[in-house]
């Protein structure tokens, strides 16, 4: 019998595969958006803020052991690997070392609005 914790490990990484490769893709292969990749992570991050939205009223049904691995398997593997907060905020300390204060003020407030906006989206979006 395989334990517990080694399933959460597994499904984790498999989640973490998957969305590190999907925040490569966002990142580098999509050339619509330029060069601006801080734009770029925005967009990864809005992603991960939709798909966290969808999954809410998921994880909020009642099978236990269902929620737990869909838990460990995309909320922390592949959103927490397709979110990019430490890109983030290294964007946002480059930008202040170059006192570019008007972007990173800029940033932090698409971050914060739209994320929520887009956390929300998905939360509509799948509790109807």
């Amino acid at each position: 019998m395989i334990n517990q914790n080694l399933i959460n490990l597994i499904l984790i990484s498999f989640g973490a595969v998957l969305g590190a490769n999907l925040r490569f893709l966002i990142i580098t292969k999509i050339s619509s958006l330029g060069e601006n990749k801080a734009i770029k992570v925005l967009l990864a991050n809005l992603i991960s803020s939709f798909i966290l939205g969808l999954s809410i009223p998921i994880m909020s049904s009642n099978n236990l052991s269902y929620n737990q691995n869909l838990t460990f398997l995309f909320l922390i593997g592949f959103i927490g690997s397709l979110s990019t907060f430490s890109t983030f905020i290294n964007d946002l300390y480059e930008l202040t070392i170059k006192k570019n204060f008007k972007n990173s003020t800029i940033l932090i407030f698409l971050s914060i609005f739209l994320g929520l906006i887009f956390l929300y989206m998905g939360y509509l979006l799948s509790s109807t």
